[in-house]
């Protein structure tokens, strides 16, 4: 199905997601009633829709882990792109959780769109926290960091099976200190409205 036919959910859909919803414009496939022009959610998008948000929440409360672990596969696959790590399994996720939650226990993610299938989906949002904890690849700095990043999925029977994120790693270690001399701009939020739309 082509992007183009996923639009915005309504505001009313949203609404019913919570807060975490209400900041997220998240698209879905379109679900039209007999005679009537407005956008349905069916029970399975609503579930993909919703899945986003907890995801976001679960990576912003590391403290808490059972949040995330609640929405993998047993056998779900992460890869950071960006460091060219990847972790296989439940277990070993559950590691790169306890290891980012040192690390960074103030890790946020605050999502800015994203869409949900039933088989995919894909997030924008940005990252922030503190590093006041070592990294494999880096010593405690004590620094903030403020990233943009993506990420795609696949689900499976609801649950999260693999996810692939992307993120400028120059930057989050220039801002780190790790990186010295780059003189990168700051980054805001996305140019363009969700859809590409300006």
């Amino acid at each position: 199905m082509p992007i183009s036919r996923f639009p915005s959910v309504s505001r009313r859909a949203a609404l019913r997601m919570g807060a975490a919803g209400t900041a997220l414009a998240i698209t879905v496939p379109r679900t039209l009633a007999a005679g009537a022009a407005e956008t349905r959610l069916t029970n399975a998008q609503f579930t993909e829709a919703k899945l986003l948000a907890r995801w976001a929440d679960g990576w912003s409360t590391l403290g808490d882990p059972q949040k995330l672990l609640a929405l993998v596969a047993a056998d779900v696959v992460y890869e950071d792109v960006a460091v060219g790590d990847t972790v296989r399994g439940v277990e070993p996720f559950r590691g790169l959780l306890a290891e980012a939650a040192k690390a960074i226990p103030d890790f946020r993610v605050a999502l800015f769109d994203g869409f949900a299938t039933e088989t995919m989906a894909a997030a924008e949002y940005e990252i922030t926290g503190t590093q006041t904890g070592d990294l494999p690849y880096l010593k405690a700095t004590g620094k903030p960091f403020r990233l943009r990043a993506a990420s795609i999925f696949t689900i499976e029977n609801e649950k999260i099976s693999r996810e692939s994120r992307y993120y400028d790693l120059a930057r989050f270690l220039t801002q780190l200190g790790g990186l010295p001399g780059a003189d990168l701009p700051s980054l805001g939020r996305p140019a363009a409205k969700p859809g590409g739309r300006s």
